[in-house]
């Protein structure tokens, strides 16, 4: 019998990475005058490098996303999969926020992300990708579409 070293690894499953992912590449595609960017919290990592992130103020339960958008404004977005909770550490910072007035909104899907960005006062524009998938694979590649 032979045997090899080779191991087949199961991918696991990360719903609200690929979702946030998938988001990303959709509002950077249709918001104007807007950046998106990513907080890089819940990261695994090795603990000499998380304690050194703490040092130089990664705070545990802000929000994944932040938009800075005209008139100097920003926004905060969490985003969670179908069946994501918020963790209490996440409720109490996202609380604080709101109580400092920042606006900060859980996410499930592209259309809330949308609504919310528009009720902040975001113009939002028509997708020249039609297909998600496509306009995640071409974010991917780091290629931008540019705002006229």
């Amino acid at each position: 019998m032979a045997f090899t070293l080779e191991r087949i690894k199961r991918r696991r499953a990360t719903p609200e990475a690929d979702f946030q992912s998938r988001l990303v590449a959709i509002l950077r595609d249709r918001l104007i005058d807007a950046v998106v960017f990513h907080i890089p919290n819940g990261v695994n990592m090795p603990i000499p490098a998380a304690m050194k992130l703490r040092r130089m103020g990664l705070l545990s339960g802000i929000p994944d996303l932040g938009i800075l958008h005209s008139g100097g404004k920003i926004l905060f977005l969490e985003c969670k999969a179908d069946a994501g909770r918020l963790s209490p550490t996440q409720i109490d910072i996202i609380d604080e926020m709101r109580r400092l007035g920042h606006r900060v909104d859980v996410v499930r899907d592209v259309s809330e992300a949308l609504t919310f960005c528009a009720d902040v006062g975001i113009r939002i524009s028509e997708s020249n990708v039609r297909d998600a998938s496509a306009l995640f694979k071409q974010e991917s590649m780091g290629v931008r579409r540019r705002r006229a």
